[in-house]
């Protein structure tokens, strides 16, 4: 079973599915930035004609991958990073081919770093 370590959690997406980042420009994110980045270039290669769970962008060195959406894991915490131990299956509907990733496990790694927005100014 793959897993990530240490991987950002972005966001949820519109359909409340886990996303999750991995930055070349950032030191401890460079490994998981490469897994994702071989990952999406085999997925590419495979020609599916269907959407991808797992992004990579040359223009902006980075890449992502969106989970399904699971009732388990609904609490994951913006910038916090996780351990994330996953599934990526194939499912044949419709004469089409359709890649989905699963979370199997995930453990809180560390949280959110906080973010100075500043002083509240009385006018």
């Amino acid at each position: 079973m793959p897993s990530l370590k240490s991987i950002r959690f972005q966001k949820y997406d519109k359909f409340q599915n886990p996303v999750f980042i991995a930055s070349s420009t950032k030191p401890d994110e460079k490994e998981n930035y490469e897994v994702l980045k071989e990952y999406a270039e085999k997925l590419e290669d495979k020609d599916y004609g269907t959407y991808l769970p797992i992004f990579h962008s040359d223009q902006y060195n980075y890449a992502t991958v969106r989970y399904k959406k699971n009732d388990k894991h609904t609490k994951l915490l913006p910038r916090a990073t996780y351990n994330v131990d996953y599934k990526i299956k194939t499912i044949t509907k419709d004469q089409k081919i359709y890649v989905n990733c699963f979370i199997e496990r995930v453990r809180l790694v560390s949280k959110p770093p906080v973010i100075d927005e500043g002083e509240e100014l009385e006018l």
